[in-house]
């Protein structure tokens, strides 16, 4: 199959996208969105150019229900192309106490439900996400078995548009499975605009800097971070709730055998399992129990449930829903 690919390719998820996408034996053909407003004109000419590949394809493949996909949506249905969008959580969004989300802003919002409406498929990467895709746009629908059972969600061709749950997997290479812990406590971020969402305030209020070591890993070196999870005890993700679809790098730490604290969160708890313990959204004496319980668990639940998520699994999942075009 020939697939138009609207992505960024320096993105280390869409990277592995790609490469599932082309190890299932599929062309792939990449146009990279705007980054920023200042590149749309650029977008909009990489897009002129790309016309013959549009036409030329089998499916249409669109990271992200927002603006950069209206032009190549609207040639997918002049050529009666099949368009397949993956939705993150920023599309589908309301937070303005965060601001966050395009459901915030009426044109972008706007844009965002048209391009779900528009599609033949999107894709959302846990289940709970299927539940937020159907109310921001409730013309949607998602039938069929659940992840755990047969690997992905969908529903058979109907006048309603479909949602698959394609769930995230690691890249297991990177982890050589001598994971020694420490009482060791951390989490991640990867921007400062992103701080209070992620709850890092509240994090360091309710860590015992006396009791553990504490990381706060921000855009540290891969290896760095890698070597941190390897010897953490206890992993938080402390996201405020409506603002996660999935958690990748609370997966990476349950497979190296991290007990996950999370916060009460459908895709987080889903990820989770059951493995940790669940905490409310900005609630750091909560949190500090949580910690102090966690240190004194056992890691391997998490590992287990996180292995789970193979790359194997998610393979079947993408070409299930390939399948169907």
């Amino acid at each position: 199959m020939n697939i138009f690919y609207v992505g960024d390719i320096e993105s280390p998820f869409i990277k592995l996208d790609v490469k599932m996408l082309e190890d299932a034996g599929n062309t792939v053909t990449l146009l990279t969105p705007p980054s920023t407003l200042s590149r749309c004109p650029h977008y909009l000419v990489d897009f002129i150019d790309s016309i013959p590949s549009i036409i030329k394809s089998d499916l249409i493949w669109i990271w992200f229900a927002d603006i950069h996909a209206v032009p190549v949506i609207l040639l997918a249905k002049l050529y009666h192309k099949p368009v397949i969008v993956f939705c993150g959580d920023y599309e589908l969004t309301n937070c303005p106490e965060m601001n966050y989300g395009n459901q915030r802003l009426k044109i972008r919002g706007a844009v965002t439900r048209w391009v779900l409406r528009n599609a033949d498929e999107i894709i959302v990467p846990s289940d709970p996400y299927v539940d937020v895709v159907k109310k921001v746009e409730p013309k949607m629908t998602s039938c069929g078995e659940p992840f755990m059972s047969e690997g992905f969600q969908y529903c058979s061709k109907s006048p309603s548009l479909q949602v698959s749950v394609v769930p995230w997997c690691i890249d297991v290479s990177e982890f050589d499975g001598n994971c020694i812990k420490e009482n060791v406590v951390s989490t991640a971020y990867f921007s400062e605009s992103a701080r209070v969402r992620k709850g890092i305030d509240v994090f360091m209020n309710a860590v015992d800097l006396d009791s553990y070591l504490v990381f706060v890993l921000n855009r540290v070196p891969r290896a760095s971070y890698i070597e941190t999870i390897k010897k953490t005890r206890v992993y938080c993700q402390l996201t405020y709730p409506p603002t996660e679809s999935f958690g990748v790098s609370l997966l990476e730490a349950m497979y190296n055998y991290c007990v996950p604290v999370v916060t009460n969160c459908a895709a987080l708890e889903w990820v989770a399992g059951g493995t940790g313990i669940v905490v409310p959204y900005g609630d750091a004496d909560a949190t500090r129990k949580a910690i102090a319980t966690a240190m004194n668990m056992d890691g391997t639940a998490a590992h287990n449930r996180a292995c789970e998520f193979s790359y194997d699994r998610r393979m079947t999942a993408l070409k299930k829903v390939l399948q169907k075009y």
